[in-house]
């Protein structure tokens, strides 16, 4: 008998967050398990080509609240998966981490069992933080972690049993490779010369998350952030390495969290002002328009290479068979490249962000022009790999689940 499945998670503007949302329901749908998947999603046209994908409106308050039409699916004591992203953690905002546990606590007062879906945890700094922690703890019937630091999170903060807890890899793995036709028409229809190489590159701020009670989103983006100086020393280096190398005079700019309607991020903006160092003769585009998780990966596909500092820019080129160099500003971009075996392809954002950083992105840079086509492969064979271990991890969440159930 099938069972029916919940993904509660609120996804917005956050590409990253539909890749993490849109590889749970990939790895749902392949289960012999699984009958529909109710989905919370402001995008419900990224699921169309789904029979048996449901998406209902967000509840209120972000998505930590609840409304009518899920009250009437958790009438039925569906499983109940929260996947993808950090959200145990109190370095973004300590009031997010009690709005979750409130919300998980909504989701299971009809008797559903709740499964954390690959997610990461941490850094959890304060003792609201690791209140917040433990009773969330106490409300998560099965977790499957991205990392080995949030399982460490897990079991030593949280106290939860070794049974409870299982290492997996990030969710947005659990995606087919894409087909390149959407890919192809979409840089096409922007004037790029797909006979030659296409350089994918993404910028974030971060250092702008500082652990107070409202959340980033809510302060004011005219205060005078901490790093600034660097951000601005980071665009510099990385301008200088890409008009030093020739071969990428075409430049696909790739916001990972859209201008609208999250204005508070502002990958654009800083990609802008990468554009403005660069020079004028390249042909340069930025990915601002609505695509879902799928499209996005079949526009990945066509690229060269990808320069990321946002993890899931470097995630999806992977997944993509996509060379990638990440610029990695905490544990989790690490721990993805320790799963992917490609530590080389990795700089710090200390190594990046000071000057002489050019050099250092320009020869790693060239390295991967060297040996490009092995470094996909790799990529292609292992996220098949992880693909496996993600599909065989989330079946044995609901073998736990739904054996619970009956």
């Amino acid at each position: 008998m099938k069972t029916d499945v919940f993904l509660a998670r609120f996804v917005r503007a956050n590409r990253g967050d539909f890749a993490n949302q849109a590889g749970v329901v990939a790895g749902l749908r392949r289960s012999p398990r699984v009958g529909i998947v109710y989905v919370s999603s402001f995008y419900p046209e990224h699921f169309k080509d789904f029979d048996d994908v449901c998406p209902i409106p967000p509840a209120p308050v972000r998505g930590y609240l609840t409304n009518r039409l899920e009250g009437e699916i958790l009438k039925k004591r569906p499983p109940v998966y929260w996947g993808g992203g950090v959200d145990l953690q109190d370095s973004g905002s300590k009031i997010k981490i009690a709005l979750l546990f409130i919300r998980i606590l909504l989701l299971k007062r009809r008797g559903s069992r709740f499964v954390l879906a690959f997610q990461g945890a941490g850094p959890i700094r304060t003792r609201f933080g690791k209140f917040c922690l433990k009773l969330i703890s106490r409300l998560i019937d099965y977790a499957i972690v991205r990392e080995p630091t949030a399982q460490k999170i897990l079991l030593e903060d949280a106290a939860m049993s070794a049974a409870e807890v299982a290492l997996g890899v990030d969710s947005a793995l659990l995606l087919e490779p894409p087909q390149s036709e959407f890919g192809r028409t979409y840089l096409q229809k922007h004037k790029f010369d797909i006979s030659r190489p296409i350089l994918g590159v993404n910028l974030r701020r971060w250092y702008h998350q500082r652990g107070g009670w409202l959340p980033t989103e809510f302060r004011s983006k005219n205060q005078a952030p901490g790093g600034a100086e660097r951000m601005q020393t980071l665009i510099s280096e990385m301008a200088q390495a890409i008009s030093a190398n020739g071969a990428y005079s075409q430049i696909l700019m790739v916001p990972m969290y859209r201008r609208y309607p999250e204005m508070w991020e502002d990958d654009i903006v800083l990609l802008e002002e990468l554009k403005s160092k660069l020079p004028s003769n390249y042909v340069v585009s930025f990915l601002e328009e609505d695509v879902s998780a799928f499209e996005l990966l079949s526009i990945f596909s066509m690229l060269d290479v990808m320069i990321g500092v946002r993890l899931h820019s470097t995630i999806m080129a992977h997944i993509a068979g996509v060379p990638a160099l990440h610029i990695a500003y905490e544990h989790k971009g690490i721990e993805h490249y320790d799963h992917m075996g490609m530590r080389d392809l990795i700089l710090s954002i200390g190594e990046a962000s000071t000057p002489g950083g050019a050099k250092v992105i320009q020869e790693r840079l060239a390295a991967i022009q060297a040996h490009r086509d092995t470094i996909a492969e790799q990529c292609r064979r292992r996220c098949e790999e992880l693909r496996v271990l993600a599909q065989n991890q989330l079946e044995k969440s609901l073998e736990s689940i739904t054996s619970s159930m009956s």
